[in-house]
């Protein structure tokens, strides 16, 4: 070699000698051999083939080795768009299906309900246990136009045809003549009776709400707008009619203690059951005011509900104000108010 090169001769050697297709003294990149495009066309086909097979649904292979990334020229086509039919059929697909799926839900939620319904038929059974809930009676056209008709009432008919009457007293002693009485009070679907207020009230009138309430939550017998319906005469009673309690289960109470407030679709299911048995009865309905104590509770729902289910519908209902102050037996009969719809 001469000693002395040109500074374009060393320039060329020094980019021979870092080309990036040079392998062992070999310039790769003028030519391709007959080899490689074999190779690269065994690739290609094998590409394809891969692809094809995951198309048809079949498995990816375990061994991640054989599994080759998509080449740039063989990016997949636009999604055809479908003609109006065709998007109609799609359409049609999606919604029986989904009903398909809402319908056998249902049927696991009714079997599940069926096989619980066996169990406590049978342990009703085997405790000789006869439940005093009221049951839900099925409404008749003339039932459903009378409901459509006082939905109106309560709107555009007299005040006093849906009025509650609002009484200072107890609610324990109904003050009544010789109609029965029917007192109402909510509860939850726990089985343990309370303290205090109301619940204390009634264990003085009665030792039947204490004892029918937890032996229908040992027979599991509350559900929310269930209603239990019992006569209370057992230590005092009327000379003419009957007073009787019924205790709508309206609030929750979960595995910790924690407890609802009162769900009003509850107390409407409620409402609806003793409505059919004052009718039967002829009884007026006492009521305390329910949820007073409650922080948030909507108090005027339930007063459109008491409107909506007992006052329009001809069914005395009268809500109990329990005096703070011991006032005389006199006051405690006078009715203080009346409010219209």
């Amino acid at each position: 070699m001469d000693p002395v090169q040109s500074i374009t001769e060393i320039n060329e050697e020094h980019i021979l000698e870092s080309h990036m297709y040079i392998f062992e003294g070999k310039d790769y990149s003028k030519e391709t051999s007959q080899g490689d495009k074999k190779a690269y066309d065994h690739l290609l086909e094998h590409q394809k083939a891969l692809l094809e097979d995951l198309s048809q649904g079949g498995r990816v292979l375990r061994n991640k080795k054989n599994v080759l990334l998509m080449t740039a020229n063989m990016v997949p086509s636009k999604k055809r768009k479908l003609s109006p039919e065709e998007l109609e059929v799609q359409q049609k697909k999606i919604q029986e299906a989904a009903a398909k799926k809402a319908r056998l839900r249902e049927e696991k939620r009714q079997r599940a309900a069926e096989i619980e319904q066996q169990k406590k038929i049978a342990l009703w059974e085997a405790n000789h246990y006869q439940s005093c809930c009221l049951e839900s009676e099925e409404s008749s056209e003339e039932e459903d136009e009378e409901e459509e008709k006082s939905q109106l009432d309560l709107e555009y008919t007299d005040p006093e045809q849906t009025s509650i009457k609002y009484i200072v007293g107890d609610v324990t002693h109904p003050i009544v003549g010789d109609e029965d009485a029917i007192i109402v009070h909510c509860v939850d679907d726990s089985g343990h009776w309370g303290r205090g207020g109301l619940f204390t009230a009634l264990g003085n009138r009665s030792d039947q709400p204490k004892k029918m309430y937890e032996l229908a939550g040992k027979m599991k017998d509350l559900t929310l707008g269930g209603t239990l319906l019992f006569c209370i005469d057992d230590k005092e009673s009327r000379n003419k009619g009957t007073d009787l309690l019924a205790l709508i289960v309206a609030q929750h109470r979960d595995h910790s203690n924690n407890l609802s407030g009162i769900k009003l679709p509850a107390l409407e299911k409620g409402l609806k059951k003793i409505y059919q048995e004052a009718k039967k009865r002829n009884a007026s309905i006492h009521l305390p005011r329910i949820g007073y104590s409650i922080k948030g509770f909507n108090w005027y729902g339930t007063e459109r509900l008491i409107r909506k289910y007992l006052g329009s519908r001809g069914i005395p209902a009268y809500v109990y104000y329990f005096p703070r102050i011991k006032a005389s037996s006199s006051s405690k009969e006078s009715i203080v108010a009346t409010q219209q719809s």
